[in-house]
């Protein structure tokens, strides 16, 4: 109806709104909803070491409902004290003069530069502990369920908007892999320099026994 319009539309709602847009900008720090994709990555791989010394990389997918933070792996937290890192999820760079350094940068040594003086440490012990319990439940019940309670999970999962996958040369752990001994997670940084990728990083951050 045309007052129904009036009374959502009018110059009242319009101003008022322009008001708490205005105050809430000044009083409330709004989350970063844009970033810039850099050529270089950091990210986190779960590796599963089975009564077999089978070691196996394990899909974000086995983890379902919980896919998408495994996808992501923002587990920078896990690094050392002296380890900095520069990428959030998938490469990306809110700051807009770091990500044109890391644009321009030609070599991983450039891009080492970079994350030295730019980049910032996240060590968490608390979270570093969160991870590593959730883990040790996660595939303790695996085994009692025999992965029923996972299958079921994944189904119920809704699908995940962002994917990352075991590479086609890896061994991958499947639902009937074995039994886990070990966990071991292992921290990936990787540059692209418009030709070819150069692997900077690849060093276990957390490893431990699943009993």
């Amino acid at each position: 109806p045309a007052e129904g319009q009036k009374q959502v539309f009018g110059f009242l709602p319009m101003f008022l709104s322009a008001i708490f847009v205005i105050l809430t900008a000044r009083s409330h720090q709004a989350s970063p909803l844009g970033w810039m994709d850099s050529r270089m990555v950091e990210r986190y791989d779960v590796y599963a070491i089975t009564v077999d010394n089978e070691r196996r990389q394990v899909s974000p997918e086995f983890f379902a409902p919980y896919g998408f933070i495994f996808n992501q792996t923002k587990w920078h937290f896990l690094l050392p004290d002296d380890e900095k890192t520069l990428t959030r999820t998938y490469g990306a760079i809110h700051d807009p003069r770091i990500a044109k350094r890391v644009r321009e940068a030609e070599t991983p040594e450039e891009v080492q530069l970079i994350i030295d003086e730019e980049g910032v440490v996240e060590r968490d012990e608390r979270q570093h502990k969160a991870l590593q319990v959730f883990l040790k439940r996660w595939f303790r019940n695996h085994h009692e369920k025999r992965g029923t309670l996972a299958m079921v999970l994944r189904h119920i999962a809704p699908p995940p908007h962002a994917y990352a996958v075991v590479p086609p040369d890896a061994e991958e752990y499947k639902d009937d892999g074995g039994k886990v001994k070990r966990v071991e997670i292992v921290f990936q940084r990787v540059f692209f320099d418009g030709v070819e990728y150069h692997r900077m990083a690849e060093t276990p951050v957390l490893e431990f026994s699943v009993k």
